[in-house]
């Protein structure tokens, strides 16, 4: 699920921040603040993932809890 979200996400990243650039219009605010903004949320992900691949165990542990 994770990898899924990543896909989803990172592609269209870069579009994502044009598009958010154009619609505040704000020229205070510059398209790398944005990108600055939006990759610690990608890199997050990719730390996930890297977990979830080395301990495959923690992706269904709330299962084994009886939490879903």
């Amino acid at each position: 699920m994770v990898d899924t979200e990543i896909g989803l996400l990172i592609p269209p990243l870069g579009i994502s921040c044009f598009v958010i650039k154009s619609a505040i219009n704000d020229p205070t605010v510059s398209l790398s603040d944005i990108f600055a903004g939006a990759f610690p949320f990608a890199v997050t992900m990719f730390i996930v993932l890297l977990i979830l691949i080395a301990y495959p165990q923690l992706s269904l542990i709330l299962l084994e809890l009886g939490y879903v």
